[in-house]
């Protein structure tokens, strides 16, 4: 009955307030005074689940937002900081299940139905709810047959007619046509995830009237009317690297992108965030730039932003100071999670974006966009994201220099740097050093056993030691010219001795797709895009 189901309601409710009192505990080797970027991370971390599970009311008021952050968090960032995150975020979300079971739950005034944006709050906490795995399945019925009957049409969610070019600036509130941007594209994103249709609002349609708001303009730029403006249309474009990249989930490259990446490059933008010592920007740009490849060894904006971050945090309670000194508790949240997920440094899980279509939409607005800057700004591209992608060897070079050979002749020719520089080729590198390394614990043992297998070779006839040396150079001539014929199959698809050979599905800018790339097993095993068993692999290789 009713009442046993009320009882059980608030077991559960129990519960979870203790094993929050639980995981609120802020960890016990952490310091007090400064420290790593793993423990502002983690104090950063602590602060935005203490911020919900100390009130109830801030669990109401952006507890969805707390529980999108910490799987964010968890989905890319490495050990600890993701054990932290992946601990807290389940608790959290069932507390926030349980709260809001009805639609009238997030309604300011239940009798009166929901407004436009309380629905857009719960399409957000029923996206919130399946990152992390959980279902809500009433509430998600609730609001798509509360969409259909009311009628809403798509200008409802989106304060804007989209059918209409130019629909932006003339809109009701123009000097607020970033902002309001901004909330149309998360809008569209969150809806698109979860499989409800707001009114005919799809991305595509809101990302159309992107192009309306370029070119960006930076700081003091001739246009502003004024700082406010330049910061709604920087954050307008963070929220844009968010939606395409899932939030930081996959790795968006430049090249889809241009002026965006040009954009948040200029030194004029950190330098501006630095001097206003604006937390939430400054976070927001590290973030997006490392969503595009970045890293601090090769961004001295990065570099100087993430040393802002560390020294601006108070390690009493791991908060960040907040624009304006706000002290509302949703201002404190967005300041670390602004600041929190800029700081560690992700484990991307694919590509972006995550939708075909989405990345057909881009890459006509790259090649639009190339087309007018000319073939210098394609050069530059090119340079730019062969930089970002060949950092390919830098966690293992010992093991990449044993298979350089294959590409150079034993040494760092152009052919060697050709290679790295096509898909197929990266591939097939790739490929021979997982075959080979992962048989052995480290590279060192790599080379040791080449050595013990070059000394069990047999001898020649004599034992003479020219003749083994003979015979283990014509071994080496053996395995560079198998070499050479699969990477010549892969670039021109020609017959090797023995008959055509398959091969590998490679595509370097079209692998990783969509959800397969975030989820799927290509993106933890980049051998599994190679059709075939592992003869055919070693036959290839």
């Amino acid at each position: 009955g009713s009442g046993k189901g009320e009882k059980r309601h608030a077991a559960f409710l129990a519960r979870s307030k203790e094993l929050a009192q639980r995981l609120g505990k802020p960890p016990r080797y952490i310091s007090g005074h400064g420290g790593s970027i793993e423990e502002c991370a983690l104090r950063g971390i602590h602060l935005l689940f203490s911020l919900v599970h100390q009130d109830d009311a801030n669990l109401s008021r952006f507890g969805s937002d707390v529980v999108q952050t910490l799987y964010d968090v968890s989905s890319v960032a490495p050990d600890p900081i993701r054990q932290w995150a992946l601990e807290r975020v389940e608790p959290l979300a069932l507390r926030w299940k349980a709260r809001f079971r009805r639609l009238a739950d997030l309604a300011e005034e239940p009798t009166a139905g929901c407004r436009p944006d309380e629905v857009v709050e719960a399409v957000m906490g029923l996206y919130a709810l399946e990152r992390v795995g959980l279902e809500h399945q009433s509430l998600k019925q609730e609001v798509a047959s509360y969409v259909r009957v009311k009628k809403f049409a798509s200008k409802d969610f989106a304060q804007f007619d989209l059918d209409k070019p130019q629909a932006l600036l003339a809109a009701k509130h123009s000097e607020d046509k970033h902002a309001t941007l901004t909330s149309a594209l998360n809008t569209a994103f969150f809806a698109s995830k979860v499989g409800i249709s707001l009114g005919g609002l799809t991305l595509p349609s809101v990302l159309g009237h992107l192009r309306s708001l370029r070119p960006y303009k930076l700081p003091g730029a001739p246009g502003l009317a004024d700082d406010q403006e330049w910061i709604d249309q920087i954050t307008m474009v963070f929220n844009f690297v968010h939606v395409v990249s899932n939030f930081g989930e996959l790795r968006l490259r430049r090249r889809l992108v241009p002026l965006e990446a040009a954009f948040l490059c200029d030194p004029a933008n950190m330098n501006q965030a630095l001097k206003k010592k604006d937390v939430h920007l400054v976070g927001e740009l590290c973030h997006c730039l490392r969503v595009l490849g970045f890293c601090p060894s090769d961004s001295p904006q990065l570099e100087e932003g993430l040393q802002f971050l560390l020294e601006a945090q108070r390690p009493k309670d791991g908060s960040w100071p907040t624009r304006d000194g706000d002290a509302e508790p949703y201002t404190r949240y967005h300041a670390a999670m602004c600041a929190t997920m800029a700081l560690y440094e992700p484990v991307f899980r694919g590509f972006a974006p995550a939708s075909r279509d989405l990345k057909a939409l881009l890459e006509k607005w790259a090649k639009k966009d190339a087309e007018k800057r000319g073939q210098h700004g394609l050069e530059k591209e090119a340079q730019l994201e062969a930089a970002s992608d060949a950092g390919l060897g830098d966690g293992c070079p010992g093991a990449l220099a044993a298979v350089e050979p294959l590409y150079g002749g034993g040494d760092a020719s152009e052919g060697w740097r050709g290679a790295v520089g096509r898909g197929e080729g990266r591939l097939v590198a790739l490929l021979r050093w997982r075959h080979e390394i992962c048989q052995h614990a480290t590279p060192d043992d790599f080379k040791r056993s080449l050595k013990a297998k070059a000394a069990k070779a047999p001898k020649a006839e004599g034992g003479s030691m020219a003749g083994a040396g003979r015979s283990s150079e014509a071994a080496r001539q053996r395995s560079l010219a198998l070499a050479q014929r699969a990477a010549a199959n892969n670039q021109g698809g020609e017959a090797t001795e023995g008959g055509p050979r398959k091969r590998p599905r490679v595509d370097d800018e079209d692998e990783d797709e969509g959800e397969d790339s975030a989820e799927g097993p290509h993106a933890a095993d980049p051998a599994g895009q190679v059709e075939g068993n592992d003869e055919d692999l070693d036959d290839l290789l």
